[in-house]
């Protein structure tokens, strides 16, 4: 693959969803916000589409244990779509040379 034309960067990369941290006075809105991200994973990985989720680091600072427990959740479905799906786990860089190579 050819290295990507730096003339024509940035690309936009639109994030699917922004992790919100755990909230103990939210403990239903938590579990919706989980279903929520799974559902789209998986609709993502049906469509050989991209997921990408993000979060600052501080997100998981009020209630780090609830957040690293969300985020085993998480992880845990993606591993289940990488087999079913061939779903992808892929850096920013490798991204962008993706969705870069596929418009050329």
């Amino acid at each position: 693959m050819k290295d990507i034309n730096t003339k024509e960067l940035p690309l936009q990369l639109p994030a699917s969803r922004l992790y919100r941290p755990w909230r103990p006075k939210f403990r239903i809105q938590n579990q919706f916000k989980i279903n929520r991200i799974l559902n789209e994973m998986t609709a993502a990985a049906k469509k050989g589409a991209y997921y990408h989720i993000w979060w600052h680091p501080h997100n998981f600072g009020n209630h780090p244990q609830e957040c690293l427990n969300e985020l085993k959740i998480i992880i845990a479905h993606f591993k289940k779509l990488q087999k079913l799906y061939a779903f992808e786990s892929l850096n920013m860089k490798e991204v962008t040379s993706r969705i870069y190579h596929q418009n050329q």
